[in-house]
């Protein structure tokens, strides 16, 4: 019999932003051939400057051009760079980070205009990465990536970053598509879907509370072996993603009761475990526990 394993589970708050750069998009310059947001990469027809803006006076919306071409956008510290299209895109492209956030948020609107009567969704995705010195490449340290409905007005949005490793990231690209197959009809006039983005921000976890607070919530039992009990002021609405120490995401199967949310363990391999949880009224918490 191994042990008692002794832990604590710690409830992260969420609060402090790291600097997106340009995250309002509110600088434009001329750059080579094309006016591009400072420290992003835009696609020469696809991407612009608006100013049918969340808040401030600039925006960047994008568009499918030429019938059927996605418009981009990615963060890049000297406007330049390469792209690939919709994920795993590793490339020199970039700008510094030196902290792990844990949510990518931001507002968008996402106008149809003309695909062809089919649905489609606008996708935003984020890259960390850190280089190796060893082997010469930058090594993957989180990833995740949204798709997002259609909507008429700017609506608010949160990305939850999957992580792989325990590497701290020293360099972050946040890339933005207009479609993720959209096609617009040949006889409207090559352009549709277009996706509006501003005043993106970078969520971190700021801190623990403190033990003593640990128990006001009323978690249990300590370690969890079948049903993890966690008391929240409101279970409404309740989402909740689960993670491996790996950062791998997870089946979960839950249930809530009352101001109770009920997380089947039973099924998990023994190990620390990761999760997130959200209600309708966009209120986050997140924690951790051991399955023995």
């Amino acid at each position: 019999m191994k042990p008692f394993l002794l832990f604590i589970l710690s409830f992260f708050y969420f609060g402090a932003f790291a600097q997106i750069p340009n995250a309002g998009f509110e600088s434009w310059n001329f750059f080579e051939a094309d006016t591009m947001p400072d420290e992003w990469f835009i696609s020469a027809f696809g991407a612009a400057d608006t100013h049918e803006s969340f808040s401030g006076e600039h925006a960047i919306v994008l568009w499918n051009w030429y019938y059927f071409v996605e418009g981009f956008a990615y963060t890049s510290a000297n406007n330049t760079g390469l792209f690939s299209f919709p994920t795993g895109f590793i490339y020199d492209s970039g700008v510094p980070v030196s902290t792990r956030p844990v949510n990518l948020k931001g507002y968008y609107k996402y106008v149809y205009g003309n695909n062809d009567g089919n649905a489609d969704s606008a996708v935003i995705a984020i890259s960390l990465r850190k280089y190796n010195a060893e082997l010469n490449i930058k090594d993957s340290v989180g990833y995740a990536e949204l798709r997002l409905p259609p909507t008429d007005t700017y609506t608010a949005f949160t990305l939850p970053i999957h992580y792989y490793n325990e590497l701290m990231p020293d360099t972050m690209v946040i890339a933005l598509y207009s479609s993720v197959d959209g096609f617009c009809e040949i006889a409207s006039d090559g352009n549709c879907l277009y996706f509006y983005v501003d005043d993106l921000t970078l969520e971190t976890a700021t801190g623990l509370l403190p033990v003593d607070d640990l128990f006001s919530a009323n978690t249990y039992p300590v370690p969890a072996n079948n049903i993890l009990h966690i008391s929240l002021e409101n279970s409404k609405g309740i989402s909740l993603q689960l993670y491996d120490a790996a950062g791998k995401l997870m089946a979960t199967s839950f249930t809530t009761r009352q101001n109770e949310v009920l997380l089947n363990v039973s099924q998990l391999q023994s190990g620390i475990y990761f999760y997130s949880i959200e209600n309708s009224d966009k209120e986050s918490l997140s924690g951790r526990f051991v399955r023995q």
